[in-house]
């Protein structure tokens, strides 16, 4: 019963307002309602078709489980619909299963299993969900894990998202001259978040939209978009009728249940499906369907597809050749400033418009090229050095003798050493060796 009145929903404003009113009630003078004692009301009960067709009933306000609460006021429950399915699925006199949506939502907890089974199913058999009036919150949850919805002309769809509504009853308690006392474990403050404040409204408004964003994530799988596109386009809360829904995404075609159990619903959907042909088109799983399957089935959408791809296509190219353009100016301004960068103060900067005409060149190209032309240049300078002692020695013939610096007598001296002296002594007249400091 706490549930009941405080627990997360997903159904319309109008009916939780009479279940909790119902559940105060029940609350305050269980006695008043005699009938939860009475024998339980007659339930909705599935039925097989002659062609093989299971007609499930989802009518009412939806219960997570069968009690006598759920008994009175919702002719559907999670657990029992879980059961009929399960029964559908596996009984090999059943061919396909058509969900009779008549319902404003109920219970956000325990959906999951139901919603999931029925997704799964469609891999063993057709499900088709069919919105007579009402299929909001819920019970619209349910719908989107069919192969396909239809929705009446009139009927109402969408009011995807959960609600919580809590009902204080300390005032009517105090009046009774009832005084509630709750001791809760230090080790779990969070226990009993209190509304009237901002930090237990804060965890319960988290609650909420938890249970809400697995509402948007299962109708997203089940419907195949994108989790943006159910936020955006599926009403954020509110509801769409008929043709509307179909418009919007929320259903495949208008059509009635007799029309549907006939066979002749429109097939015409928002999702590509075949419409205005003589005989429905077979029920064909998704992983069959390729290219080659659309232009024999669907050859307009196949066209359309086509299109569309040819134009991303080009969208595509366009876009990856002015990413490339602005990549390359980008690294070849990089390239000349790195060789700028490298050259500067080296004395090569002549070096600068050579490497820049060379494309393969970097800054790493210009250190090497700076340290071969440095190399070449000494190289250089010392073979004309080499040259000009030479030169010099040949002219002056006659060389300054020099003293052995061991001072042993000049005349022991042999001509390679005299030699060495020499042109140590001339290179020193010229500048090109640093001469001995006086001792």
């Amino acid at each position: 019963m706490r549930h009941v009145l405080n627990g997360p929903w997903a159904i319309q404003d109008a009916d939780l307002r009479r279940l909790a009113a119902a559940a105060q009630r029940f609350h305050s003078d269980p006695k008043a309602f005699g009938f939860f004692f009475d024998d339980d009301p007659e339930e909705a009960e599935s039925n097989v078709t002659s062609d093989g067709t299971a007609v499930l009933p989802v009518v009412g306000p939806l219960f997570r489980r069968s009690d006598r609460f759920s008994k009175r006021f919702g002719e559907a429950t999670y657990d029992l619909l879980l059961e009929d399915v399960n029964t559908a699925l596996s009984n090999p006199e059943v061919e396909r299963i058509v969900l009779d949506i008549d319902s404003p939502g109920g219970d956000a907890l325990g959906l999951s299993e139901l919603a999931n089974r029925i997704y799964e199913g469609r891999q063993e058999k057709e499900i088709v969900a069919v919105i007579r009036a009402l299929g909001a919150s819920a019970a619209y949850w349910i719908a989107s894990s069919a192969d396909r919805i239809f929705i009446a002309p009139e009927g109402i769809a969408g009011s995807i998202g959960s609600v919580m509504r809590i009902l204080d009853f300390s005032r009517m308690m105090e009046m009774d001259g009832v005084e509630e006392i709750e001791i809760v474990s230090a080790q779990s403050p969070k226990k009993r978040p209190d509304p009237k404040t901002d930090s237990g409204r804060l965890q319960l408004q988290q609650e909420v939209n938890a249970v809400a964003q697995v509402f948007v994530n299962a109708v997203a799988k089940n419907r195949g978009v994108s989790v943006d596109h159910v936020l955006a386009e599926f009403g954020q809360g509110g509801v769409f009728v008929g043709e509307a829904a179909v418009v919007a995404g929320l259903a495949d075609g208008v059509a009635t249940l007799d029309e549907v159990l006939a066979g002749t619903e429109n097939q015409q959907t928002s999702r590509g499906l075949r419409g205005d042909q003589e005989e429905p088109m077979n029920r064909v799983r998704t992983d069959e369907i390729n290219a080659s399957w659309l232009a024999e089935h669907l050859p307009e959408v196949a066209e359309s597809l086509r299109a569309e791809g040819r134009s991303e296509g080009a969208d595509a190219l366009e876009a990856a050749r002015t990413e490339a353009r602005e990549a390359g100016t980008t690294a070849e301004r990089e390239r000349v400033e790195g060789i700028r960068a490298a050259l500067e103060g080296t004395g090569q900067e002549g070096l600068f418009e050579e490497l820049v005409a060379d494309s393969e060149a970097t800054a790493v190209t210009a250190h090497e090229r700076i340290t071969a032309a440095v190399r070449e240049t000494r190289a250089a300078s010392d073979a004309a050095a080499a040259a000009r002692i030479a030169a010099r020695e040949d002219d002056e013939g006659d060389l300054p003798e020099v003293t052995p610096s061991n001072g042993d007598d000049p005349t022991a001296e042999n001509d390679s050493a005299r030699r060495v002296a020499n042109v140590v002594s001339m290179a020193q007249r010229m500048g090109i060796a640093p001469k001995e400091e006086a001792r």
